[in-house]
């Protein structure tokens, strides 16, 4: 697997100027990037790509000037030494056409918000590490992961709660992962986090987990868990929590 060695040079453009900026910030603190610009329509955004040599770049689909649609076409037209990957965000429904329009090009994804920056974060290392199943495009439910993290009490911020997303991605993507959890699974998340060694990686999955199900004896994990089928009776270690989550991730 490729380990980051060069920033990753990233672009945001966003016509939610807040939304967009709180992006900004929270990639700025991340040593991973470099921020190159944050802009809040469609025409600045192919500036920006056409100006700049970019790896990243996170685009809306409805924005002043230019929507992002006519923005990903511009880039197809434009003479860069290398294509951007870009990240469409949308807080329309999901939408089949538009994501398989995108995804023609294979650096195109499509994801609907609202999503976790932890999520964007875990999708864009994976990419950059080139960590994809096969050259057919494969949809990760990120805002369902997101959603069903909160209601279990892993709050985003929550340590060792962005350690959880990238186990369930690389699980989704690898299910034989499942069987080497120490040998192999931490492992590569701690490669994706600037190199954390195996035994964080699961202490601190461990350590989000116990934390959540303390905050009332497990009765909102607990009941995430029997909505899909799954019954808890006690805490679970990482081995169980792991595995049935992306269980109830796939549903």
């Amino acid at each position: 697997m490729a380990v980051l060695n060069d920033r990753i040079r990233l672009l945001i453009a966003d016509d939610d100027r807040a939304y967009a900026n709180i992006m900004r910030d929270y990639f700025n603190l991340l040593p991973e990037y470099e921020v190159c610009g944050c802009v809040y329509n469609g025409r600045d955004a192919m500036r920006m790509i056409e100006s700049q040599d970019l790896d990243f770049v996170i685009l809306d689909l409805a924005m002043p000037y230019y929507d992002g649609l006519f923005v990903t076409d511009g880039i197809d037209k434009m003479p860069l030494s290398r294509q951007p990957y870009v990240i469409m965000l949308s807080a329309l429904p999901y939408n089949k056409a538009i994501s398989r329009r995108l995804e023609e090009n294979s650096r195109r994804y499509f994801m609907p918000k609202p999503i976790s920056l932890e999520c964007l974060h875990s999708h864009i290392i994976a990419e950059h590490n080139g960590e994809q199943v096969s050259e057919q495009r494969h949809h990760f439910p990120e805002a369902k992961l997101d959603l069903i993290l909160g209601k279990m009490g892993l709050k985003p911020g929550t340590k060792g709660r962005s350690y959880i997303i990238s186990a369930t991605r690389l699980l989704d993507r690898d299910s034989e992962l499942m069987h080497a959890l120490g040998k192999e699974l931490y492992v590569r998340i701690g490669e994706r986090h600037l190199n954390v060694n195996s035994q964080t990686v699961e202490k601190n999955i461990r350590s989000a987990v116990k934390a959540a199900w303390e905050v009332d004896d497990g009765a909102a994990m607990k009941a995430v868990f029997a909505e899909y089928g799954i019954i808890l009776n006690e805490r679970p270690s990482n081995s169980i929590f792991l595995p049935n989550l992306l269980q109830i991730v796939r549903k």
